[in-house]
């Protein structure tokens, strides 16, 4: 369980630990997949496939593509050095775990043993209450997210200097939606990637918390 509620609550965040060596780990194991769950928890062969899915369709008709586990795992290592995610961390991706965006955050958090929190829906108050509660560092958003989010921080008059890093993919973020998360996250590392699912991390913007405005993106 963790904050916004209890586990099964309308509403509550589903917190997923990654901790290998916590007890609540290991508990989890034990009521999911009995006492020796090794046998049962084997890893697939860097040649199989991992995730099948569809293009977005932006230029043509959506295509198929498949990535394979090997593709994946040679990622993480880069993508979360890139991304600053490390052990301590505590992730927040309030969108689908079905979005590449999402699951890739997921994936990250997995591969360093941190923290993850998601929603069973994407909810602006649940995610202002959740930043509330002082737990998160990192934050995985499309701009559509921020953009709403950074509105009711404006509303709520609120700051939370303890996220460090917000990630942000989909489109570019727009200036007004940036001057706000600088303003109500004045601690964070805002960087936005252009990527995709079938290709995987393009390019990455970089806007550190000390960057003049003069930096930011029109």
């Amino acid at each position: 369980d963790g904050p916004g509620g209890a586990p099964g609550e309308e509403g509550a965040a589903r917190v997923i630990s990654g901790d290998r060596d916590g007890p609540g780990y290991a508990s989890w194991l034990a009521a999911h997949l009995g006492a020796d769950p090794a046998g049962e928890l084997v890893g697939g062969a860097d040649a199989g496939t991992f995730l099948i899915g569809f293009t977005s369709g932006t230029t043509g008709l959506p295509r198929a593509f498949r990535r394979s586990r090997a593709s994946w795992r040679a990622s993480l290592p880069r993508s979360c050095a890139v991304f600053d995610v490390d052990h301590r961390g505590r992730t927040l991706a309030p969108g689908p775990l079905a979005h590449g965006l999402g699951l890739y955050a997921l994936a990250e958090v997995l591969h360093t043993g941190s923290a993850f929190a998601t929603l069973p829906w994407y909810d602006v108050t649940a995610v202002a209450d959740l930043l509330a509660a002082g737990e998160v560092t990192r934050l995985v958003v499309v701009p559509t997210m921020l953009r709403g989010l950074t509105r009711r921080l404006a509303e709520l008059d609120a700051a939370h200097p303890e996220v460090a890093t917000v990630v942000s993919s989909g489109s570019k973020l727009d200036a007004e939606t940036l001057r706000r998360t600088r303003s109500h996250l004045p601690g964070a590392h805002v960087r936005e990637y252009y990527g995709a699912s079938e290709l995987g991390f393009v390019t990455v913007r970089h806007t550190p918390p000390h960057a003049a405005p003069a930096d930011a993106p029109d």
